[in-house]
């Protein structure tokens, strides 16, 4: 009976995803395409605020897939103009305006902050962050659709404008880069640590981009540096070769291909394919307006955001309004990829289990491995790097289980029983 109630559970999300108006579209890319995406919602006020009207894609590259609520979020602002948090889901295929954070969490009750920069972050259990130049760290929890602050404790990086702000799961936090200050948020002890200071890079408009298929991160560039380097899983910084572009805010748009972790950088009309292991640049295109695909755009996308879930990358226009995907690599996203023929997989023992016990998970190489557990509405309930779980303070149910390790994805349920 557990196994059939299982195997209906994946059965329809497995439908559910199909049927959605991105799934279609990404399914249908080749490698090297550009699609545009029918979506509901997306209009100038949507982005747009202030005396004048300007809109938030000013001065930012980075939007925020999360696959736990399959959903995009984009949270900036123009100059001396409040913010607004626009918010696509997938299951409805529509945009909307969220809630954004009340006065009372930002400092002097102050509603002119920043821009977004590169300073949006979502982390594996869906919850996106947002640390800017007041020294505030706020939270978003999808599953509630509601902010809190986060308290931060340690040494505090400094802040200021044109910072950058990146979730990397080995590292367990958020990785903050400003003005030569590479620093770490650990999102268990809710404290930061300077991983190193003295970096090369501008002194502001800076980037931090995470590519999940090598687990390391480039960061640097900004306010006309090319200067940028490559953090790796062990937290060691390694200076790369100038880019060919200027990177950082708004000279580009930088953001991981989910499939190949190459970075896809588009520097005005130039478009690239950045490999940071072998620090080796690929010219894709000389003039993205002539890309097939996009001869109707005069102007190129602003604000990017990798799509795990199909592989694919999310272009946002702020020209026409669209959203356009771009598949770089024809192979299927990470997240669908199967484990090795010789893996033993994910072993979950004991399945079921029982309340107030301890559930084991192993792999076969447990080198580097995240385990994620979703109750049954999608939350998140617990991230653990050691494989052991205590199944206190929850409520018997249908768990699911996703363990990360390099490239490979494995996802199991758990029953726990009274």
């Amino acid at each position: 009976m557990l196994q059939t109630i299982v195997f209906i559970i994946a059965a329809a999300a497995a439908v559910s995803q199909a049927q959605t108006e991105m799934g279609k579209v990404a399914s249908q890319m080749s490698a090297r395409t550009w699609r545009p995406v029918t979506t509901t919602g997306i209009t100038g006020d949507l982005f747009k605020t202030g005396p004048v009207m300007d809109d938030i894609f000013a001065y930012s590259d980075d939007a925020k897939w999360d696959p736990v609520s399959r959903q995009i979020l984009f949270l900036g602002c123009p100059h001396y103009a409040p913010w607004r948090f626009p918010v696509y889901k997938e299951e409805t295929n529509a945009w909307r305006a969220e809630a954004l954070p009340t006065s009372s969490m930002i400092p002097g009750g102050d509603v002119y902050i920043d821009h977004a920069y590169d300073n949006n972050a979502v982390d594996a259990s869906g919850n996106f962050y947002n640390f800017g130049a007041h020294g505030s760290m706020f939270r978003f929890n999808t599953a509630g659709n509601t902010w809190s602050t986060v308290s931060q404790g340690g040494s505090k990086p400094g802040v200021g404008f044109g910072m950058a702000l990146e979730y990397f799961p080995e590292l367990g936090g958020l990785v903050h880069v400003f003005n030569g200050t590479v620093s770490l948020f650990n999102l268990n002890t809710n404290a930061w640590s300077t991983l190193k200071t003295g970096v090369a890079m501008g002194g502001y408009h800076n980037i931090a981009e995470y590519d999940p298929v090598h687990h390391v991160m480039i960061l640097g560039g900004g306010n006309g540096s090319n200067a940028i380097h490559r953090l790796d899983a062990q937290g060691n910084l390694t200076a790369l070769k100038s880019p060919p572009v200027t990177l950082g805010i708004p000279t580009s748009v930088v953001t991981a291909d989910p499939v190949t972790g190459k970075f896809l950088v588009m520097s005005g009309n130039v478009f690239y394919a950045f490999d940071a292991v072998s620090d080796a640049w690929e010219l894709l295109n000389a003039d993205i307006r002539t890309a097939p695909g996009l001869s109707t755009f005069t102007n190129v996308p602003r604000v990017a955001a990798s799509i795990s879930t199909y592989g694919v990358v999310a272009y946002i226009s702020n020209y026409i309004y669209a959203v356009l995907l771009y598949k770089y690599a024809a192979s299927s996203a990470v997240e669908s990829r199967p484990a090795p023929a010789k893996s033993i997989g994910l072993e979950i023992y004991p399945n079921p289990a029982k309340l107030n016990s301890k559930v084991h998970f192993r792999l076969d190489n447990p080198a580097s491995a995240v385990f994620f557990i979703y109750d049954a509405r999608g939350q998140c309930v617990a991230r653990m790097v050691q494989g052991v779980w205590e199944t206190a303070d929850i409520a018997a149910g249908i768990y699911t289980v996703k363990a990360l390790q390099g490239r490979r994805v494995f996802v199991r349920k758990l029953a726990v029983m009274d």
